[in-house]
């Protein structure tokens, strides 16, 4: 009987440290992601400003271009996630206990619910962006076509 109280209590010692792990390298990638968050959007205004430069002439190629590419990427984004939700089962992990699991499965939808926010926006902003450049496009066309 001491000996399986002994086992037990081991075993929830062993559970315990390992939670704290998860929970230690939990906290250090929640602060890289917020960081790759940051450098993201910094590099993709440097990317937005010097497509624009490059463009001045014609800054409605520029924005089409950009309205594109965000089309595209929101497409795959999509794409992506239903392969994702077709050919793996989150509900079905099962990782060293219930908890954790269910730690686990939430982190993984949260994920994939937010790659899909941010597809479905960047199609409409990129829609939006293709659309208002070819309306100036064609009014700056129209425009030297009547005088």
């Amino acid at each position: 009987m001491v000996e399986k109280i002994c086992s037990e209590y081991t075993s929830t010692l062993s559970h315990y440290k390992f939670e704290n792990k998860i929970n230690e390298l939990y906290t250090k990638v929640k602060k890289y992601i917020e960081i790759v968050k940051k450098v993201s959007l910094v590099i993709i205004a440097v990317i937005t400003i010097l497509l624009l430069l490059l463009n001045m002439k014609k800054l409605y190629k520029a924005f089409s271009v950009f309205g594109t590419s965000l089309t595209i990427t929101g497409f795959f984004m999509i794409i992506v996630n239903i392969f994702i939700n077709s050919k793996i089962k989150i509900e079905t992990i099962l990782i060293l206990n219930e908890a954790i699991s269910n730690i686990i499965k939430n982190i993984l939808n949260q994920i994939l619910q937010n790659a899909k926010i941010y597809a479905y926006s960047m199609i409409a902003v990129g829609i939006g962006l293709t659309i208002v450049s070819n309306f100036i496009h064609n009014k700056l066309k129209y425009r030297k076509n009547v005088k």
